[in-house]
């Protein structure tokens, strides 16, 4: 039985190889800064905190670049661990990207519509909530209200019909619309610390 071995490289062939990892390195190096450049767009209008992390992002970048030029075979594991703290940061960089709007703003959407009537939907913030944890979190959206813009005065006649006709079936036509809208208020505004009192 034939055991195939593989042929010992010769230092020639070693050093090839070795210049080939390198290159190979330095493109995915060159891929991190592309990310760490749009990063860096991203944290123009961040706080100081994603700032600093930028900071540290540099100095990390640039001690992985000399451990490309000097070991090249021990650096995949060092772009591959600084990739994960790049998308930290990004993520880290999304939360300061929230609007700040007064407790009382409306939210006049435009989609989605009323799942009846497809009038404009009406959204209005009226609980809001904080990490209990970090007292420098974002508020945000809490709990919401959304009416719609053909709803009539509730001292009306036509109100007992027209409710009839909107929330007949609350959970099918309105609870997936209102997840959705908490979701999207969450994810891009934010409310000033008052909200909290």
């Amino acid at each position: 039985m034939r055991k195939s071995r593989t042929p010992r490289l010769t230092s020639k062939r070693r050093r090839k190889a070795l210049r080939v990892q390198a290159l190979r390195q330095q493109q995915r190096l060159g891929q991190f800064f592309s990310r760490l450049n749009s990063a860096s767009l991203s944290i123009e209008f961040a706080t100081a905190n994603a700032t600093a992390a930028l900071l540290g992002l540099e100095h990390s970048a640039a001690k992985v670049g000399e451990l490309v030029r000097l070991a090249p075979e021990r650096s995949a594991m060092a772009i591959g661990e600084l990739l994960k703290v790049v998308d930290l940061v990004q993520d880290h960089v999304e939360v300061f990207q929230r609007k700040l709007v007064p407790m009382n703003h409306v939210f006049k959407m435009r989609n989605p519509r009323c799942p009846i009537c497809g009038g404009q939907l009406l959204v209005q913030v009226y609980e809001w909530q904080q990490d209990a944890h970090d007292p420098k979190a974002d508020v945000l959206a809490g709990g919401i209200e959304v009416d719609c813009e053909h709803e009539p005065d509730i001292d009306t006649d036509e109100w007992d019909e027209w409710h009839r006709g909107h929330y007949s079936r609350p959970y099918v036509d309105w609870l997936p619309v209102e997840t959705a809208l908490l979701e999207w208020i969450q994810k891009n505004y934010r409310f000033p610390l008052e909200a909290m009192n």
